[in-house]
């Protein structure tokens, strides 16, 4: 195994369980992305709530943002290595904005071709039997 296949897979096994995952591609920083940054940042909360990171993944380099509201400048970055590494994970390629809801187990969910709004990234979550469970246990 690669050290950066090893990096990104220690990386992914870290969230694992832990945290639910939204991977948004894209073959160049562009409109889309900022504009997928600023909807995830207007629904902090709700996305706080759902233990949801978001993964950005560029040619050149790849961002890992735990903080919804802090976007790519507090956000971890990866090299274009592991940023291709974790592509190739989630199944996510070809030209353009690509995204893909990634469960807590690690399955993939749901697949975008476009910016996708939290309204419609919540509901999907709050009907999966784990997350069901968890707001069963939250006060």
């Amino acid at each position: 195994m690669m050290r950066d296949e090893a990096s990104a897979d220690r990386m992914f096994e870290e969230m694992r369980w832990r945290n639910r995952i939204l991977v948004v591609a894209s073959d160049r920083r562009d409109e889309a992305i900022d504009r997928q940054l600023v909807a995830i940042a207007t629904h902090s909360a709700g996305w706080s709530e759902r233990d949801l990171v978001t993964i950005v993944l560029l040619p050149d380099r790849g961002y890992v943002a735990r903080d919804p509201s802090g976007g790519l400048a507090e956000a971890e970055t990866v090299s274009s290595d592991v940023a291709a590494s974790m592509r190739r994970r989630f199944g996510i390629d070809g030209d353009g904005f690509a995204a893909a809801l990634v469960g807590k187990d690690g399955g993939v969910k749901a697949r975008y071709e476009s910016v996708v709004a939290p309204e419609e990234v919540f509901p999907f979550i709050d009907a999966m039997p784990m997350r069901i469970d968890e707001m069963g246990q939250r006060p």
